[in-house]
């Protein structure tokens, strides 16, 4: 709905938006940190989605992956890239 909350969080200095108290967490920072991603899969969200262009540089595809498994241990969800 267009009404449905957002809220602006800050994790691990990055910005992460909260949408309708938690039910999906959006991050869409430029380069993702393992802290960040932590801290998400710490809120328990049903739903993460980040860019997939976020897992940069030479240790990109292993954040990516670290970020799967953080998620499933920590019972999100879904976890998407876009």
């Amino acid at each position: 709905e267009l009404t449905t909350r957002i809220v602006q969080l800050t994790l691990a200095e990055k910005k992460v938006y909260s949408v309708a108290d938690g039910a999906l967490l959006i991050c869409l920072e430029n380069e993702l940190s393992l802290d960040c991603l932590k801290a998400m899969a710490e809120l328990c969200p049903p739903l993460v989605i980040c860019l997939d262009r976020s897992f940069t540089g030479e240790n990109g595809d292993a954040l990516k992956t670290n970020a799967v498994q953080i998620m499933k241990s920590k019972g999100v969800g879904k976890f998407r890239t876009v």
